[in-house]
């Protein structure tokens, strides 16, 4: 019993009922490894040939190393290009009314354009709400230090376009008179009311 003292409960049990001398040993030689008879221990041995453990050798015949390198296969120009056009290359949106391509993550190239102006600030929600929060906090000189003169100048024209577009949907919804803009016109309307 003294030679079972590092062995666990079920190893102990099966050593005393004899069934561990009936479980088929592994033949490794002492070893607990034994490498596969296809992979050379010997470095002095090619790659190609096997050594057995008689002394004999064998020959492989798979060629294991390439006399030489298979030489990789390089893309035609055109197959770069495509390749470029498909993963690299930015398509930016054209603007109708200009017909002007629109970077949205800059500011219009065409810093002249109204419509590419017009085009950006549509299309950039939460630029126009920070544009709008600065120009309530810090007044026009500080959007204008933050943003620059050519923004501010456009932010101001589209707001303007947009409250007129509001200002006169809303007045045709409504079904007021009084669309006349020449003021003679609209006093002369007016009985006892005379201008001169």
């Amino acid at each position: 019993m003294d030679s079972f003292d590092g062995w666990d409960d079920v190893a102990r049990a099966e050593a005393e009922e004899g069934l561990y001398d009936k479980v088929p040993k592994e033949a490794n030689n002492g070893t607990s490894v034994q490498p596969p008879i296809y992979v050379s221990t010997d470095p002095g041995v090619s790659p190609g040939i096997l050594s057995s453990t008689d002394g004999t050798t064998q020959e492989l015949d798979t060629d294991l190393g390439a006399s030489e390198p298979v030489p990789e296969r390089k893309p035609t120009e055109s197959e770069v290009r495509e390749w470029r056009a498909r993963n690299w290359t930015v398509r930016n949106p054209v603007v109708r009314a200009c017909g002007h391509n629109l970077n949205l993550r800059s500011f219009p190239s065409y810093a002249n354009c109204y419509d590419c102006w017009e085009a950006f600030l549509t299309n950039n929600p939460d630029g126009m709400s920070m544009v709008h929060k600065v120009l309530m906090e810090q007044g026009t000189q500080g959007a204008v230090k933050q943003f620059g003169k050519k923004l501010v100048k456009m932010f101001g024209k589209y707001l303007k376009k947009q409250l007129l577009q509001q200002y006169t949907n809303e007045k045709a919804a409504s079904g007021i008179e009084g669309s006349i803009l020449n003021i003679k016109e609209e006093v002369n309307g007016i009985p006892n009311l005379q201008v001169q």
